[in-house]
């Protein structure tokens, strides 16, 4: 009684079976009702799963709900061979027991025995009986036991979740640290919702994170069985433990590379793509046993421990409000599948996660709001003292990227005269390029039409869209670069990245345009409202200090054109001279 872990429950019901009837063997199976499966552990830790239906043993006892005793198991047709590493050619009894409640089958006790004995009908009353005194009670109690002992866990994992909401890696290891113990699964996926894109944001520098954690904790293992006596079912010896520690530091290193180049890349998707694209496009939640049959994408098909995805379960989480905020994905149920229990604490885990998000989200905004008025004051006293445009571009450049987090920002002045747009490369040279051969790319767009533009890039060619832009293909392409996984997945590159151009415009000459602010490719994926608005304001200290220095200049130019002032021939010297005598 008060068992709550399965593995134990199964083990403990076995060993007692032995103990009453002798046998070589003796595996108890759980019914799962919900898939119509028998489900147990092997020796080794692994799952083994036996169909209910007539062409298995177990699943046949299991399907009549009666007792099965057979004198020699290898003449059965319903017997697979392959499931045992016993001798096909020797004489094996088998019986096994359903254990019931009723009319539903809870589970099954099969016990198997060699040497050419067969079980007799006094060991089939003892074991009915115990299946009816001792078993069913024991799996009743598990039953009971173990969504109240789940639900009793859950509170103090609402608990961990909330705290240490400072940082986005923390929050997003809560959580998911959270709802892998509860689930007991591989690996959790956590995606961001973009309700006006209608899109799902995945951050890939979570996927590396949690390889870091698994891989430090398999080398922390092996140290720790390399110590323990020979003979132990986990002990390691030194050869197998140096090949499995080389592969580990490689896959670390490896990681850690990765994890660097993947700080702020996102993957994004449109709602309905993928399994977790068609429930936040429902709103609802899924579940499967076989997700292979499903189209997944390339982050849903693999779970950490690089083995395929069989079993999922998604799950939409909001916020107090009913809005939704992310989707949550659990893969690779660690025994069994996911059940309606499963789907139950999934809801509710989902629902503190979706206020957790939105608070960070809300934290997030404000902190971006505060930090970018103090670069914005830095940026103003500094650009105000510039007394040439090429200072102005320098600090452009170097404000820009951090004021909206972009991986390049530059800044390009409109020459009239010439009709063209001039500025400073790589090399601090200056290039100049008439607006005529940029009218498609966004800095011709914006100095043509004087306002606001934002221009994707072409996720296949990673070209501007509708042009062949060099900037934006090569922006892509370092995007592109980064999106390869530590962990051997190989994320679809959907890294929709973007330019913004953002007019400078005079304020003593309305209309007038004095050069045009380019950003490309944002890091956290696309530009929204906010970063418009801050680059308005960007705009306006950038006109106010082209102004001041083009004003300066046109002073200089009026003081050197101007004749100095003539002195009447006739005016005594030593008086002023009147009007009338200058006229």
């Amino acid at each position: 009684s008060g068992v709550t872990e399965l593995r134990d429950l199964l083990k403990a019901v076995s060993h007692l079976v032995l103990n009453l009837i002798p046998g070589k063997v003796c595996t108890v199976f759980k019914h799962e009702k919900e898939n119509n499966v028998l489900y147990t552990f092997d020796a080794d830790g692994g799952e083994l799963r036996v169909p209910v239906s007539k062409n298995s043993v177990g699943g046949f006892a299991c399907q009549t709900a009666n007792v099965i005793r057979l004198e020699d198991v290898y003449q059965d047709p319903r017997f697979n061979k392959f499931t045992t590493k016993m001798n096909p050619d020797e004489k094996a009894a088998m019986m096994c027991c359903p254990v019931k409640r009723g009319g539903e089958v809870l589970g099954i006790v099969q016990c198997l025995r060699t040497g050419g004995e067969t079980f007799t009908l006094e060991e089939e009353q003892k074991l009915v009986d115990f299946a009816a005194q001792v078993a069913l009670p024991g799996f009743y109690g598990y039953l009971q036991n173990r969504p109240a002992y789940r639900m009793f866990n859950l509170v103090d994992q609402f608990c961990t979740m909330s705290s240490e909401v400072q940082g986005k890696r923390i929050l997003y290891q809560n959580v998911k640290g959270v709802v892998g113990r509860a689930l007991a699964c591989e690996k959790v996926n956590l995606y961001l919702v973009d309700v006006m894109r209608q899109e799902l944001v995945l951050d890939m520098a979570t996927d590396s994170w949690d390889e870091l954690d698994y891989l430090e904790k398999q080398l922390k293992s092996l140290t720790t069985r390399s110590r323990l006596p020979v003979g132990h079912h986990n002990y390691l010896d030194p050869d197998t433990k140096h090949k499995m520690e080389s592969n580990f530091n490689l896959r670390l290193s490896m990681t850690k590379q990765y994890q660097v180049k993947l700080a702020g890349s996102v993957y994004r998707f449109p709602f309905g793509k993928g399994i977790a694209g068609k429930v936040a496009e429902t709103g609802g939640f899924f579940s499967t046993a076989d997700a292979s049959k499903d189209q997944l994408l390339e982050c849903e098909r693999t779970s950490i421990l690089a083995h395929p995805t069989k079993t999922m379960l998604c799950h939409c989480a909001y916020n107090s409000t009913g809005d939704m905020v992310g989707v949550i994905q659990a893969v690779n149920k660690q025994y069994g599948v996911f059940t309606q229990e499963d789907e139950f604490l999934l809801e509710r885990l989902s629902g503190q996660a979706g206020v957790m998000l939105h608070h960070h989200a809300a934290l997030t905004r404000l902190d971006k709001s505060s930090r970018a008025r103090f670069q914005l004051c830095e940026y103003a006293v500094r650009v105000l003292s510039c007394t040439d445009e090429i200072r102005i571009i320098n600090l452009v450049a170097e404000h820009g990227t951090q004021l909206i987090d972009t991986r390049k920002c530059s800044l390009w002045v409109h020459d009239a005269d010439r009709k063209s747009m001039w500025s400073i490369d790589e090399r601090k040279e200056i290039k100049s390029i008439p607006i005529r051969e940029l009218a498609t790319t966004v800095i011709g767009r914006t100095a043509i039409s004087c306002e606001t533009q934002i221009q994707g890039l072409d996720e296949e060619t990673g070209n501007e869209t509708g042009d062949d832009g060099q900037n934006a293909a090569t922006e892509n392409e370092a995007s592109k670069n980064e999106g390869d996984i530590a962990s051997g997945l190989m994320v679809e590159t959907a890294f929709r990245s973007g330019m913004l151009g953002q007019p400078v415009l005079g304020k003593k000459q309305i209309g007038e345009l004095l050069g045009v602010i380019e950003c490309v490719s944002k890091r956290g994926g696309v530009f929204d409202e906010e970063d418009k608005y801050v680059m308005e304001l960007f705009s306006t200290i950038t006109s106010s200090a082209m102004e001041n220095i083009r004003g300066m200049a046109q002073k200089d130019v009026d003081v050197k054109t101007t004749p100095a002032p003539v002195s009447s021939p006739g005016a005594p010297r030593g008086r002023r001279v009147s009007r009338t005598d200058a006229e």
